[in-house]
């Protein structure tokens, strides 16, 4: 209808009808960079899929003073957020019988954090960890929050703005 030369997607028996250029359809667990550099490489374009995100320097301050205040060097940064979505998230029990297995090989202080109104649900989960190495960071804003993940030596999280956050400013991921 829109008399476009190029139709690109996916195949997904649905809508294979609408284009002249077709990918595999994403698989069930597949992550989405994956699934856009398919598309790319059907259609012939470079596909860069790092994102590099450099707090500002006034951020970097403010984090580095709030994980002083905590009495933290080193830590593990974890939020179990995306409550709200069921279906494409690991669930809390999850999470805290993680952290009890990290702080039996390690030392290391994992820091809970949390976005939005999540508050109550990150701390119930950090509460069920059994061990006193981990703590829970105070909500912090985008900014603030991306200068304290760059400052962790591995991210934990679930599929959010926050896990991608850590990886644009180079916070190893899990």
């Amino acid at each position: 209808l829109t008399a476009a030369p190029l139709r690109a997607g996916y195949m997904n028996n649905r809508n294979n009808c609408l284009y002249n250029i077709a990918a595999a359809a994403p698989e069930k667990d597949e992550h989405m960079v994956s699934v856009y550099k398919r598309l790319a490489d059907v259609l012939e374009i470079p596909y860069e899929s790092t994102t590099v995100l450099k707090p500002l320097s006034v951020d970097i301050a403010k984090a580095d003073e709030i994980i002083a205040g905590m009495g933290v060097k080193k830590f593990i940064a974890v939020h179990p957020g995306n409550f709200g979505k069921s279906r494409s998230r690991w669930p809390e029990e999850n999470f805290a019988s993680l952290s009890s297995k990290i702080a039996e090989v390690t030392d290391m202080v994992q820091i809970y954090i949390t976005g939005p109104g999540e508050q109550q649900q990150v701390k119930a989960v950090a509460d069920a960890v059994k061990c006193d190495k981990v703590i829970t960071a105070p909500l912090m804003n985008l900014r603030l929050t991306a200068a304290f993940l760059s400052r962790a030596s591995l991210f934990i999280g679930n599929s959010t703005g926050t896990t991608h956050t850590a990886d644009a400013v180079g916070t190893p991921v899990l």
